[in-house]
């Protein structure tokens, strides 16, 4: 961590995410110079008050100059946490924001020499049977849906500037789950569902799982100069939707699933749920994709991570108890 907190300014896009907020709560505690950028005015969400907020579009080249303003004679980091998340097979526009955003991106921080630090996701690695690590390319002949394959080739993209010379890593998180999720995604609608009084019942499949708080210091971490490699997976361990509404219910003191229904029972139920998403105005979490991911049971290797990045992940049983809490009191409120 050798440079200044008064010469560095971190740039970070996606502070209206649960990644990305917490990105940028934990530089501001820090003291650190950041400029985060948002799309128009969310009263919803509590940025810091020490960030900058910056109005500009991963998908508007020429307002990501906005971001860079008073940025003379300082050195810029570039955390790219925005995305788009979908679980259909096809879906152009999370397809658009994911690419073209990135190559955006990666054309700004090349113009200004700012290090970047992408963050990927494991739906952009190649499956297997045995222990995936980092790799040395992504392949997209395996990716079951927009999001998987989008973040196949923007990572793809990044890595081949790394190896260009740009600065910077690629963080590779699994499913991040936690605390202060206010824009409600999909892991956050999952557990509301099950606190919400559906306790009877679980389904039978799971994924790997991490702390949003442990993904943020890793990626304040990397952004401040730890690790010299590319790639580093950000993974913590799997835990099956049984496992974790046990948690939930044994916390909060409610009785545990007595139920517990086959993957495929969850086909019955993607017309309803893409019927409410309509309603609503949200996506389905519900889709054949999603469905298929659920019955695969992955190990990753986070052993890069916590040798070169202070990688430390929490158990899972923090992670979701603090979710719980901070669903809870929303709920109050």
């Amino acid at each position: 961590m050798s440079e200044s907190l008064d010469n560095t300014l971190y740039i970070i896009t996606g502070t209206s995410g649960f990644l990305g907020l917490e990105i940028a709560r934990l530089l501001c505690e820090e003291g650190c110079l950041v400029h985060g950028l948002v799309r128009g005015r969310n009263t919803s969400t509590p940025y810091p008050s020490q960030m900058v907020q910056i109005n500009a579009d991963i998908l508007d080249r020429e307002s990501l100059e906005n971001l860079y303003v008073n940025s003379e004679n300082k050195k810029t980091v570039v955390i790219h946490s925005a995305g788009y998340i979908s679980v259909k097979r096809k879906n152009k526009l999370c397809e658009k924001v994911n690419i073209e955003g990135c190559k955006n991106i990666l054309d700004i921080c090349k113009k200004y020499n700012s290090r970047l630090i992408y963050i990927s996701s494991v739906d952009a690695l190649t499956n297997c049977d045995d222990i995936i690590c980092e790799p040395s390319s992504f392949e997209l002949n395996d990716k079951v849906n927009s999001y998987a394959k989008s973040k196949a080739i923007a990572s793809q993209m990044v890595l081949d500037s790394l190896k260009e010379g740009l600065e910077g890593s690629i963080l590779i998180p699994s499913a991040i789950a936690g605390p202060n999720d206010y824009k409600k995604g999909f892991i956050d609608s999952m557990l509301s569902l099950y606190l919400s009084g559906i306790s009877w019942f679980s389904i039978k499949g799971g994924y790997d799982f991490v702390d949003v708080r442990d993904v943020a210091l890793a990626s304040v971490n990397s952004a401040k100069g730890m690790g010299d490699k590319h790639l580093y997976i950000l993974s913590n361990q799997y835990a099956s939707v049984r496992d974790i509404y046990n948690i939930l219910a044994d916390y909060v003191g409610i009785k545990r699933p007595f139920l517990h229904f086959p993957l495929w029972t969850l086909y019955i139920f993607i017309p309803f749920m893409e019927l409410r998403g309509l309603f609503t105005k949200k996506e389905s979490p519900l889709s054949t994709c999603a469905i298929k991911l659920l019955g695969f049971i992955p190990n990753y290797s986070n052993q890069q991570a916590k040798k070169d990045l202070n990688f430390k992940p929490r158990p899972l049983k923090e992670t979701f108890e603090d979710a719980a809490d901070f669903m809870l009191e929303r709920k109050k409120n």
